[in-house]
């Protein structure tokens, strides 16, 4: 539920955000970084089960954070343990931008008592 209540507080509307929204989002924030990468249609689009799409747009949220060469070069019907190792480190980066972004909001609303947004986003 807190996911929830995040999302809807994001939004314009104040509700949670809908699957198309939510894909809209994703495509064009993926693509305005990296004109190539090829958007999801839905969230049972094939193409995520290699990562790459959610890899481009972890770097496309904030630039750098994926080194490319950790990056595993996979089609959708691609060997397994391919796809998995990319997802591995999707997963793991989103856990670093998670603490990296709650840590510094957290020491800022300490300090000031205010919301700062260092990442810009």
């Amino acid at each position: 539920m807190n996911i929830l209540k995040t999302l809807s507080s994001l939004s314009k509307t104040g509700k949670p955000p809908t699957d198309q929204d939510m894909l809209r989002w994703a495509n064009t924030t993926a693509q305005k970084a990296k004109p190539s990468v090829r958007p999801i249609r839905s969230f049972k689009d094939p193409s995520i089960t290699t990562g790459l799409f959610f890899l481009d747009l972890l770097d496309a949220i904030r630039p750098g954070i994926v080194d490319p060469n950790l990056v595993i070069p996979v089609a959708e019907t691609g060997d397994y343990e391919d796809r998995r190792q990319n997802g591995k480190f999707r997963i793991s980066l989103t856990l670093v931008y998670a603490y990296l972004r709650s840590s510094q909001t957290c020491h800022l609303d300490c300090e000031k008592n205010e919301r700062i947004d260092l990442l810009g986003t």
